[in-house]
């Protein structure tokens, strides 16, 4: 199913209006935008708009927010694992997104970061100190982490005698940190051989613990995607009602209305799935009133990992209703975008 081409504001052929700042103006003020951002991959039959979107919102989408989620977020750690993005060698550092080894280790609680290794991506330990606290546990600081003054949280990396352990990816970095060690206060001298992150964390089939953060600009993005969809599904003149202001609102000016806009959660778009088991790693987006045919809600997954609810509208009333029912997966086994056929539960009951 391809995009709809824009309709022209009523009474002038040649006018368009942004479905998001409203703006009108001719074809030249508007770029094509792509439902979902093409830094997830560049899909054969990829749904894109032609004028809905003009080029200022599309700049400050595409320069502002949506580099959060693009580059900061949980997603953008997937797009190095699936392959979509390829990876220079050296560490890949995303704000939004830690990473640690589990406990019931020797090395519990070790700070890992995402690193390009010949081609491939591996977890590496962060640059990073570790002390023994009053438990008996090894407590953890990043470089960020010591110049932030999490010193002052945690008094026994200065304490006199503090065991101490340095984790740093080469000997250039391991000197920094003696350095930034020394400039707070404390003397660091080394005991023992050092040891690569091979020998201390294993190769292979170790587990990480991953916390991330998802932000008002990251569900800003989602909503734009949404919206995207709604827009593609049925046409920009729909898009434009009232009903729709709240998710337009909020995705371009961040105005957060009175309820939840965009929900997050781990339960699968497809019946077939479970939280464990996938079907597909493609991206997933589907678009369905509920029961009562008030709410309409759109479903956005990337890498058919977290799912995100965005409420589009919750009643129909300006706007001719129409139904909708719609959905599309994002293959990236042969990197095509096709329809499917079916509809999540949690919008259709």
């Amino acid at each position: 199913m391809p995009c709809p081409s824009a309709q022209t504001v009523a009474g002038d052929d040649s006018l368009y209006e942004c479905i998001y700042c409203r703006r009108r103006a001719d074809a030249s003020a508007f770029d094509r935008e792509h439902v979902l951002s093409e830094a997830f991959g560049k899909f054969k039959n990829s749904l894109v708009l032609h004028e809905f979107v003009c080029r200022g919102c599309n700049r400050f989408y595409g320069d502002g927010i949506e580099r959060e989620l693009t580059r900061d977020a949980f997603e953008a750690m997937l797009r190095y694992q699936k392959h979509v993005k390829r990876s220079e060698d050296g560490p890949i550092r995303m704000r939004h997104v830690e990473v640690t080894v589990p406990d019931g280790g020797a090395w519990a609680g070790v700070r890992l970061q995402l690193a390009g290794v010949a081609g491939d991506v591996l977890f590496r330990p962060a640059p990073q100190v570790g002390a023994l606290d009053d438990d008996g546990k090894w407590v953890h600081l990043t470089a960020w982490e010591i110049d932030s003054g999490f010193f002052d949280q945690h008094p026994h990396f200065k304490r006199k005698g503090a065991q101490l352990r340095i984790l740093a990816p080469n000997p250039d970095e391991h000197s920094q940190l003696v350095d930034k060690l020394a400039s707070h206060g404390v003397n660091y001298s080394q005991s023992g051989s050092r040891t690569t992150a091979d020998q201390l964390l294993g190769t292979c089939g170790s587990e990480v613990e991953v916390a991330f953060t998802l932000n008002q600009n990251m569900r800003r993005c989602i909503a734009k995607y949404a919206l995207n969809y709604l827009a593609c599904t049925c046409n920009s003149r729909f898009t434009l009602a009232p009903e729709f202001d709240a998710v337009r609102e909020f995705a371009r000016y961040g105005k957060q209305p009175d309820y939840p806009m965009v929900r997050a959660h781990f339960s699968p778009i497809l019946a077939d799935d479970r939280p464990t088991l996938r079907q597909t790693d493609g991206h997933l987006i589907v678009i369905s009133w509920d029961n009562s045919l008030n709410f309409l809600t759109c479903q956005v997954s990337i890498f058919n990992y977290i799912t995100y609810d965005v409420v589009l509208c919750r009643e129909l009333k300006s706007a001719v209703w129409r139904p909708i029912h719609s959905g599309h997966h994002y293959d990236i086994f042969d990197m095509t975008v096709r329809p499917i056929t079916g509809i999540s539960k949690s919008i259709a009951s």
